[in-house]
Order: structure tokens, then C-alpha cells, then sequence
């Protein structure tokens, strides 16, 4: 459970599950010199805008315009195509020259969530079996080997002395009368 959970929210973070066809309209603010990556500005066939990131290189190489805000709606015109297939785990960014670019949607930052997300249920699974996140098995309960009757108080004794001492047997005649 805590493996299948784990590889939704990865896929879910990867965007697995969507598929698109749009035209990059322009790319955010970026400082060449410290950005690796860089959110682009997406427009489709009805002028819808999102937005997605990418790496600083393909931005460059595409030379598309800066704006610090996504426009409220595009027009899709010639320029870089992105088509994203739904189950894949890349996009296809092509050029107006036809030239494919395939870019993967995995990141070591979807890793490090899911790997979060799937510790944490771990441990929400082990407070609920053992009372502890650190326990895997049910710890035992610890029993009590005899409680004091009602209105006593419980003897701290260890087993053993209960009653009087034992007889002991008398050694020689015994005393005369």
C-alpha cells in the first residue's frame, strides 16, 4: 500500500496523467548567471495560458520573449510547438524548424516527495499497528500478575513472601518439663 501510494503521488508530480498540445508564448524572469531552470508560459488552441519549467538551456535556445507575468490569454503562432502524450513521462518540444526536442518530466525533486510522502505513511502506519514509528510488529502488552483486591494497596514485593516463614524442624530431644 505504502509502495503503491508512493508511486501515485511520483506520477502525479511527474504529470503522468495530462496530456497537451501547446505553443510556448514566453518565458518568465530569469538571472542568466544563478537560473537552471525557468517557468514558460504555455497557450493552446483556445488561448488558454499555463505554465510549466524549463531548463535554462532550451529557453535560451528557443529565444522566446521575457514577461515577469503570464499573459491573461495567447494566440497560438508559429514558434515552439510542445506536445505532451498522456502515460509518458517526457514532452516534445518542436521547433519551428522541425527539429525534436525530448525533454523527460522526472525530476529528483518528484523523487524526494514521493520518497517523503511514502516515509511518512510508513510511520502513520506504524503509530497505527504499534503505537510507535519506529516499531513494525505489535509490541506485546506487558501483563500484571495479580492485582491487589479492591481498596488495598498493591504490594511491591516481588513473589515469594507470602504468609509466614516456613516450620522449621527441631533438632535434638527438645526442652524438658
Amino acid at each position: 500500500m505504502n509502495v503503491l501510494l508512493s508511486t501515485l503521488v511520483f506520477l502525479f508530480v511527474c504529470d503522468f496523467f495530462s496530456s497537451y498540445s501547446a505553443t510556448a508564448v514566453s518565458s518568465g524572469q530569469y538571472d542568466v548567471a544563478s537560473a537552471k531552470s525557468v517557468p514558460v508560459y504555455l497557450a493552446t488552441d483556445d488561448g488558454d495560458v499555463f505554465q510549466r519549467t524549463w531548463s535554462l538551456q532550451l529557453i535560451q535556445k528557443a529565444d522566446l520573449p521575457v514577461r515577469p507575468n503570464p499573459p491573461a490569454s495567447a494566440a497560438k503562432d508559429k514558434g515552439y510547438t510542445v506536445k505532451k502524450d498522456a502515460y509518458a513521462l517526457y514532452y516534445r518540444v518542436i521547433s519551428p524548424e522541425s527539429e525534436v526536442i525530448i525533454v523527460p518530466t522526472t525530476t529528483p525533486a518528484a523523487l524526494a516527495v514521493s520518497a517523503l510522502v511514502g516515509l511518512i505513511f510508513l510511520f502513520l502506519r506504524n503509530m497505527y499497528v504499534s503505537g510507535s514509528p519506529f516499531h513494525i510488529q505489535k509490541r506485546p502488552k506487558k501483563r500484571l500478575k495479580k492485582l491487589a483486591p479492591q481498596g488495598q494497596v498493591a504490594s511491591i514485593r516481588k513473589g515469594g513472601g507470602k504468609g509466614p516463614p516456613p516450620q522449621r524442624r527441631q533438632k535434638g530431644r527438645g526442652r524438658r518439663k
